[in-house]
């Protein structure tokens, strides 16, 4: 049996910013993020951003524990995350990628822990992601809860986006690799999770698959109009990040592209039908992800764009034709189970 440890992605999200509302501070909060794992590790590291903050973020305190129910906490495991010795951070303005110490936690396949941050200062929340789908589990109350093993009802709130935390790395066999699902609206929801059960079904808690997706989001362009900044970053700028520099990626499933199709309207400011692009245009920007991951040594997979009644012009279901078909060209083509557990 081999032993040899090394660092693979165990959990993560895309890095993207938080849609801009008028209540986009908080303060005095806990967040409470339910964590299921996939892969067994003997120790762990969180990966933070805040990339797209205009204000420095203090992180209070981080702790993780064994879940124990939904929101609540085993606190005979809570461990507190640290940084360089450190129990507080500040994320500065635009830092990219903020990594807490190694930390000493037992995770086991299959049994859910909680990571739980604390804000004590009135925090600008810039950089997050929201998914969505039944395994999405977080939490948010008033207070510092970072060591309580329950949170009263009356004092906190179910939902929410992934503040800062992008990431979470475990330390584990050498046969355990990531798979990400990178991709819009479709891969923010449970299909990842879904193929995540699968597949460890079949890889014997070897494999983890990890969400990288962004609703709305489009290959080619971002959404430059102040008002309606949410989308995410384009994919042909964040998937360097959000796939070839996450650790210990095997494979990439990309679904992306039809808000490229679907999003340009003649009456939108934000996204003018000038943005429509070509086929051609489209088909570079794939080009651009296949070049990313075979630098990296990782296979990419392509699954086939859904078609949709909001591509009812003539030309964008052309487009999505002529992209679907050289899709087929670049790598693998249609997305199947089978395939996917090649890549172990």
């Amino acid at each position: 049996m081999n032993n040899e440890k090394k660092w693979v992605c165990g959990w993560g999200a895309a890095t993207s910013y938080i849609a801009e509302t008028q209540a986009n501070y908080m303060m005095d909060t806990t967040c409470r993020y339910k964590i299921i794992p996939t892969m067994s590790a003997s120790k762990i590291r969180l990966h933070f951003s805040n990339m797209f903050g205009t204000e420095e973020a203090e992180l209070s305190c981080v702790t993780v524990a064994d879940a124990h129910g939904e929101s609540d906490i085993d606190k005979d495991t809570i461990t507190s995350i640290t940084f360089g010795g450190s129990k507080s951070k500040i994320l500065g303005i635009g830092e990219i990628d903020i990594v807490s110490d190694e930390i000493d936690f037992n995770v086991v396949a299959e049994k859910e822990f909680i990571v739980s941050i604390y804000f004590s200062k009135m925090t600008k929340l810039n950089t997050g992601h929201s998914n969505g789908g039944k395994y999405i589990k977080n939490y948010y109350a008033r207070g510092n809860h970072t060591t309580t093993s329950k949170i009263s009802s009356d004092i906190y709130v179910e939902g929410g986006a992934y503040l800062f935390l992008n990431t979470i790395d475990f330390l584990c066999t050498d046969e355990c690799a990531a798979i990400i699902a990178f991709g819009d609206s479709i891969t923010a929801l449970s299909w990842p999770d879904i193929l995540n059960n699968l597949l460890n079904k079949e890889a014997n808690g070897k494999r983890s698959v990890i969400r990288r997706a962004v609703g709305g989001n489009r290959v080619l362009n971002e959404y430059s109009v102040v008002r309606i900044r949410r989308f995410g970053p384009a994919g042909v700028s964040r998937f360097e990040k959000d796939v070839c520099k996450t650790d210990g990626v095997k494979a990439v499933i990309v679904l992306h592209g039809i808000n490229d199709l679907i999003h340009p309207s003649v009456n939108s400011s934000a996204c003018p039908i000038s943005m429509l692009p070509t086929s051609d245009e489209v088909i570079e920007g794939y080009k651009l992800y296949v070049k990313l991951a075979h630098e990296s040594g990782i296979k990419i997979y392509f699954a086939t764009l859904l078609p949709t009644p909001r591509l009812s012009t003539a030309i964008r279901g052309r487009t999505r034709s002529t992209v679907t078909r050289l899709r087929f060209t670049m790598t693998i083509g249609v997305l199947q189970f089978r395939q996917i557990r090649q890549a172990r």
